[in-house]
């Protein structure tokens, strides 16, 4: 399985949605699309975003990591 396949299908980067939310982000990276700053599911978010990021060695574009800096809370400083 291709490494795109695997992070694609990791159970890190799996979460329970609803329909219209999953359709709302499609493929769109973290710069484009996340979830509202106040949800509960934001930090799960980031923090499963970049872990696939890592365990993958795949590349963080610098505005997807603008965005990521832009949005940390306090305990994820």
């Amino acid at each position: 399985m291709g490494m795109r396949m695997g992070s694609a299908n990791d159970r890190i980067n799996m979460m329970i949605t609803t329909p219209n939310v999953n359709k709302d982000k499609g493929v769109s990276t973290i710069d484009e699309w996340t979830p509202e700053k106040d949800s509960d599911y934001y930090c799960d978010y980031a923090d499963r975003y970049g872990l696939v990021k890592l365990n993958y060695s795949l590349n963080v574009t610098p505005v997807s990591y603008t965005h990521l800096r832009a949005h940390e809370t306090p305990e994820h400083l």
